[in-house]
């Protein structure tokens, strides 16, 4: 078994905690409160795009410690570990919307939502599309489980036309760039589709920066120097003229905008990602974040859409529409959505029901 490396560990915890405070606001919110609006945005700007890199560098730790794996191992273990928790969940989701929506008051509250009844052929459309109506949050499981075959199929193919245990750094180095390419100009429909054009340039970054480490150190698990790296301050810079340019619609001109996306899209994000790594690495020891970390994919999985969603609604019709309530709203979405799971994970073992826990989250339940 890989063993684990512990500031990856505390970047999943970043990134887990900089998931929760992105899906804390309701769009009540962000319309009363432009800050609001501007955060939100901005952690949208490179917060999944971390989790797709650090995906990336685990594939490169893995498959370079471990040697070859047969595409069949390889595929069992992400159907597994992404495909099965995201048909289950998604199942599952769906049986309790339809319960609660044959019950006449609930149907009243959910009529023109998200939650209203839609029939099963169209959500498992729209779920097999890349697009679930119920937990749209899953997309990235979706997506994640294509670029990492995506990406395997095409390194054995490197592999076996070049006759190598181990591809070249420019092999990842060209795929980065042929991804980049069609990034820039393939046309696409399918949500899953866009998601993964979208995604695996970071999934990509990830594999080539730890190659680069591995190739420097003979390691691609140590840490990184002590100086802060001065040279990825454009990247929250880069991301926030984004957000204003893009986003919030505060420049005209397709053009200019698809100028300022680009560099956000290749520049903006990487950087921020680069000062994530270097946070991370700096506080490595910190163990609420080993702790978010090493449950990130349960708390991802079962957060949404009662625990944050459905609660952030809720209390948003139920308390005054001040910014001290929101405040509050965010606050208790944040706290239910950590422990939500963690009493799921509890009830299940108390029951016996453990074991479906664990294949439902991936055998990551106990972290």
């Amino acid at each position: 078994m890989r063993q684990r490396v512990q500031w990856i560990d505390v970047a999943k915890g970043i990134g887990i905690l900089l998931v929760l405070l992105g899906h804390a606001p309701r769009d009540i919110m962000r319309s009363d409160y432009t800050w609001i609006d501007f955060c939100y945005y901005f952690i949208y700007t490179f917060h999944m795009h971390f989790f797709f890199f650090l995906s990336g560098y685990v594939f490169a730790l893995s498959s370079d410690g471990r040697g070859r794996q047969s595409f069949l191992a390889f595929l069992k273990g992400k159907l597994r570990g992404l495909l099965v928790p995201w048909a289950i969940f998604s199942l599952l989701v769906y049986g309790v919307i339809f319960l609660l929506n044959q019950i006449p008051f609930a149907a009243s509250l959910t009529a023109g939502t998200i939650l209203r009844s839609i029939p099963f052929g169209e959500y498992l459309t729209q779920s097999i599309a890349g697009s679930n109506p119920y937990c749209t949050h899953v997309w990235y499981m979706y997506t994640l489980f294509f670029v990492q075959i995506l990406v395997y199929l095409l390194r054995e193919i490197c592999r076996k036309i070049m006759g190598r245990q181990r591809e070249p750094l420019a092999f990842w180095i060209g795929l980065e760039l042929l991804a980049s390419l069609l990034y820039l100009f393939l046309p696409v429909e399918l949500p899953v589709a866009v998601s993964v054009k979208g995604y695996v340039l970071y999934y990509l970054l990830g594999v080539i920066c730890c190659r680069i480490r591995r190739d420097r150190s003979g390691q691609g698990t140590g840490r990184v120097s002590g100086r802060f790296p001065f040279w990825a301050l454009p990247g929250p810079l880069l991301c926030g003229i984004n957000v204003l340019a893009v986003d919030m619609g505060f420049l005209e001109g397709a053009a200019v905008r698809l100028l300022v996306s680009c560099f956000a899209v290749f520049l903006g994000a990487p950087l921020m990602i680069a000062l994530l790594v270097w946070i991370s690495q700096k506080v490595s020891g910190n163990r609420v974040l080993l702790w978010f970390g090493r449950n990130s994919f349960t708390i991802y999985l079962l957060h949404q859409p009662f625990a944050c969603a459905v609660l952030g609604t809720v209390l948003t019709m139920l308390l005054p529409q001040t910014l001290p309530f929101y405040l509050l709203t965010m606050a208790a979405c944040i706290g239910a959505s950590v422990v939500f799971p963690v009493l799921v994970v509890k009830i299940a073992d108390k029951i016996g029901l453990g074991g479906c826990v664990r294949v439902l989250t991936g055998g990551r339940a106990n972290g």
